[in-house]
C-alpha cells in the first residue's frame, strides 16, 4: 500500500507529477499561507518528530484537527506548547480543511 508520506516525497522529488493526490502534500512549515505576524511558520522539534504535512494534524475518523492531547501523545510535542498548537491549526486555510474533510486526497 502506498504511504501518505511515500505520496509527498515523490511529489518533493517528482513536482510536476500529475499524480491526484498531490495536494495531500501540503507542508505545514514554511507555507506561504500559514504565517505568524506575516512569517511562515517553522518549529524544528516538531519537524524532527515527524510533523511535516498539514494531513498529519488531521483526525480523519472525526474530520477535525486532533486535540493537542491527541497530537502530544502521538508526536510527543512538550506540553508546554498547547497555545502553539492552538495558534498553528488556527492559521491553516479553510481551503485545506475543507478538502481533508471531504477526504478529496485520501490516498486510501
Amino acid at each position: 500500500m502506498i504511504s501518505k508520506e511515500n505520496i509527498c516525497l515523490w511529489k518533493d522529488i517528482n513536482p510536476n507529477d500529475s499524480n491526484d493526490n498531490k495536494n495531500i502534500c501540503h507542508k505545514v512549515w514554511n507555507h506561504h499561507k500559514i504565517k505568524l505576524n506575516n512569517i511562515p511558520l517553522f518549529y524544528k522539534k516538531w519537524y524532527y518528530k515527524g510533523l511535516k504535512y498539514v494531513w498529519q494534524l488531521f483526525d480523519f475518523r472525526i474530520k477535525e484537527h486532533y486535540s493537542f492531547n491527541d497530537i502530544w501523545s502521538i508526536r510527543g510535542i512538550n506540553r508546554n506548547y498547547f497555545i502553539r498548537y492552538k495558534s498553528l491549526t488556527l492559521r491553516i486555510p479553510r481551503k485545506i480543511i475543507d478538502k481533508l474533510r471531504n477526504n478529496e486526497f485520501n490516498p486510501n
